[in-house]
């Protein structure tokens, strides 16, 4: 949570910059976060791949199943790190914001229910994570085809998609052998 609030807290931020100036706004989500990625991805890395001996070490045994769960919910930092509702939120786009929340919801709660049933704790977890992803992208597409502001122009794209990409090996690393 404390990592996931860094990412939050830099959407936050900007906000008042994104009325003033958009394009010095998009330029600082991509310099801030790129900066911030730097720090709370190998932190998410590590604690990923250690998750199914740290939990044991600090709570106790019993815990070891929780790190699957913690796991699949690291993925979500994923989507922290995406800013397209506070592009939104900033020019004003509030109506849909509401709305595609209300649709996030709906998503997590049915795919939550569903992966349940196929993967007990993790799978509501997969759900969530699953939700917060169609968020952010339906909210990305929005932006562009409302404001034609694309991705890349606020998302450092390499840096991202490589730290995502390892965050997947660790876990499959680390949870699927």
């Amino acid at each position: 949570p404390l990592l996931g609030s860094l990412a939050i807290g830099l959407g936050s931020a900007i906000l008042p910059m994104i009325t003033s100036n958009l394009e010095y706004a998009l330029q600082q989500i991509k310099i801030r976060s790129t900066k911030l990625m730097h720090v709370v991805y190998p932190i998410m890395i590590v604690m990923v791949a250690f998750s199914d001996k740290i939990f044991p070490f600090l709570l106790n045994s019993d815990f070891k199943e929780t790190s699957l769960i913690f796991s699949v919910y690291a993925f979500i930092i994923g989507a922290r790190f995406l800013y397209p509702q506070t592009i939104l939120s900033g020019l004003g786009y509030n109506r849909f914001l509401f709305y595609n929340s209300i649709i996030e919801l709906t998503i997590n709660i049915m795919l939550s229910l569903v992966f349940s049933l196929y993967f007990g704790l993790a799978g509501i977890a997969l759900g969530s994570v699953m939700a917060y992803f169609y968020e952010k992208i339906s909210a990305s597409l929005y932006l562009f085809k409302k404001q034609g502001i694309r991705l890349h122009e606020y998302t450092p794209l390499p840096i991202y998609l490589f730290y995502n990409s390892l965050l997947a090996v660790i876990f499959v690393i680390s949870h699927l052998n």
